[in-house]
């Protein structure tokens, strides 16, 4: 959704605010608390140990966490690091699709 365009976009702009609406989100928000507390825990440990944190790869383990419950209903638990491979091709992916739109866009090609 993030790096797409006109018809794909709407569609999968549909199917997003369908995930996102209230009441999806009430049924959900026990699993975004629980990602919530566990990011809380994580700051708080590396906060306390006085150790530098890469605070993108926390948030981004934390979203990870929070979409895959939002959108497939599972808790992957990215916050522990035993992913870190995962998260990986998932950023990798990510960085391929934007430059793949960025692209499109600076040519005019819509």
């Amino acid at each position: 959704m993030f790096s797409v365009e006109g018809d794909i976009w709407r569609r999968q702009r549909r199917l997003s605010v369908t995930a996102l609406n209230t009441n999806h989100l009430h049924r959900r928000f026990d699993a975004v608390q629980t990602s919530t507390r566990r990011l809380r825990a994580r700051l708080d440990d590396a906060s306390k140990g006085g150790e530098p944190v890469d605070i993108g790869q926390v948030f981004a383990s934390y979203t990870l966490d929070v979409t895959s419950m939002l959108a497939f209903g599972h808790d992957l638990d990215a916050q522990r690091g035993d992913d870190a491979e995962l998260q990986l091709h998932i950023q990798r992916a990510f960085r391929m699709l934007s430059f793949g739109s960025s692209s499109r866009s600076a040519t005019g090609a819509w």
